[in-house]
């Protein structure tokens, strides 16, 4: 996500994107590899 949009801060990123993930827009998946993987998708919510 952050290559697909221009000039945006990875910190802003990844606060909006756990703000999301806390009101319930967003899901999150982890995977435990390297390197580190992360998935976000859309709840019934988002």
């Amino acid at each position: 996500m952050l290559r697909g949009i221009a000039k945006v801060d990875r910190h802003v990123l990844n606060q909006q994107l756990t703000e999301m993930v806390e009101e319930g827009i967003l899901s999150k998946k982890s995977f435990h590899e390297l390197p580190p993987r992360v998935e976000y998708s859309l709840t019934p919510l988002g």
